[in-house]
Order: structure tokens, then C-alpha cells, then sequence
């Protein structure tokens, strides 16, 4: 399918579905051999928000970096850290980022936001009370959709947190991935309809189909496709 470190945008999308106001964030941003992608879902509304502030300054400081020669990873956390620190505003969010720098790519993540290795078929595991029963034996695997704890969750960050309270992953490869919020991977009808995106047109075609399901009251909805 896909192969390389560094990766590209190939399609984004976002929408409100039944919510007043819509709180995903994403971004990419790719230098001479690295990528930056995340998603950001915020709750706790407020106005001002949470990720509001955290995304000013993740693409303040990340658009600086795509003019620069080559970075290494502890450069891109330090980097990524940096606009956790300066984050203010009330709310609290879900998130996941995916660094690539060389031959590494590392995942970054809290909440339920995720990232799914496309030709790999797997994809990060969510931190909520609904996932801990499942891991536990105590909840079947398939509930996780419509468990009654799935949005309680167990790890999130807020303008207390910074990057090494997240959840890392490292990799030594990279493939095309999907990055994506609760509102857009639960209104799927399994892991494997994601995990079947093979390209951009694919990728507008599943989102669409998503968008346009109605399985109650829909969350916001963010989708981005990222490839070699």
C-alpha cells in the first residue's frame, strides 16, 4: 500500500454532526524528513477552549519548524512540549500525534482519538473505563461501540498536562494511517471498514458514509488520511 517515513496528507475532513459547536482539531506539517499529524478532540465546553489554545500554539510552532534542516524526534517532542506548556483556556481534550523523524515513527495519545496502521491492521487502544472492562475480560471485545462507560474516560489532557503524560508508542516503520476522533470511528460499523480506506477517494467516501449514518446523536467527526 503505502511505505516510507515520511508521509503526506492525502485527505482531511471535519464536521459538527449534532453538536453546537465542533471541538476537533488536526494538523500536518512535514519538513525535509520528518511529519508532524494530530487530532484533537476537546470536551468540557467552554468559550474560550482548551484546544483552541493548544492548537494556536502547536501550529505556531510547527509551521516555524517546516523551514528548518533536518530534526530529530527529541527535537519535535521538545518542540510539541512546548505548546503544552504555553496551552491556557478551560476544557479538556482527547488526542492522539503521530511523530516520524528517520526511521521512526512514534504515537503519542490519550482518550479515545485514534490512529489506525493501515496495512499493519492495528490501531491504538483507548483509555476509558469501557476499554478497561473489555481488557479485563469483564465486557465483550464488540461492546466497546456502545458501551454505556465508553465515553468515561481514563487519560485525557488539559493545561496541566505535557507530552510525557501521554501514551507512547514507537515504530520502526510507517505506513498509511488514519487519524481520527471518537465521533467518526465509532459511528463505523467495525474496525475493518477503516482499515479497508486504501486511498483519498476512499477516504472522502467513508467519511461521507459516516457522516450521513444515524446512530443516535452524532459527536463531531474528524478523519485524516496520511500516506507515504
Amino acid at each position: 500500500m503505502y511505505s516510507g517515513v515520511i508521509m503526506h496528507l492525502a485527505f482531511s475532513e471535519s464536521h459538527i454532526g449534532d453538536r453546537d459547536e465542533n471541538l476537533d482539531r488536526f494538523g500536518h506539517y512535514v519538513g525535509l524528513d520528518w511529519f508532524v499529524s494530530f487530532v484533537i478532540d476537546g470536551f468540557k465546553p467552554s468559550s474560550p477552549h482548551y484546544v483552541d489554545s493548544l492548537f494556536f500554539h502547536l501550529d505556531e510552532k510547527l509551521s516555524a519548524l517546516t523551514k528548518s534542516q533536518k530534526i530529530t524526534i527529541d527535537t519535535l517532542e521538545y518542540t510539541i512540549n512546548e505548546s503544552f506548556n504555553e496551552a491556557s483556556e478551560q476544557g479538556k481534550a482527547s488526542l492522539v500525534i503521530v511523530i516520524g523523524s528517520g526511521e521512526t515513527v512514534n504515537t503519542y495519545t490519550a482518550g479515545d482519538t485514534r490512529a489506525y496502521f493501515l496495512t499493519e491492521n492495528v490501531r491504538t487502544i483507548d483509555h476509558s473505563v469501557a476499554q478497561k472492562m473489555i481488557s479485563e475480560g469483564r465486557s465483550p471485545e464488540h461492546s466497546l461501540r456502545v458501551h454505556p462507560y465508553r465515553r468515561y474516560l481514563t487519560k485525557n489532557v488539559d493545561k496541566l498536562s505535557n507530552i510525557y503524560t501521554l501514551e507512547r508508542q514507537e515504530r520502526t516503520k510507517s505506513d498509511g494511517l488514519i487519524l481520527c476522533s471518537d465521533g467518526f470511528w465509532s459511528s463505523a460499523l467495525s474496525d475493518n471498514e477503516i482499515y479497508n480506506v486504501s486511498s483519498n477517494t476512499l477516504a472522502n467516501e467513508l467519511f461521507n458514509t459516516i457522516k450521513d449514518r444515524k446512530l443516535g446523536s452524532r459527536d463531531n467527526i474528524t478523519m485524516m488520511l496520511i500516506v507515504g
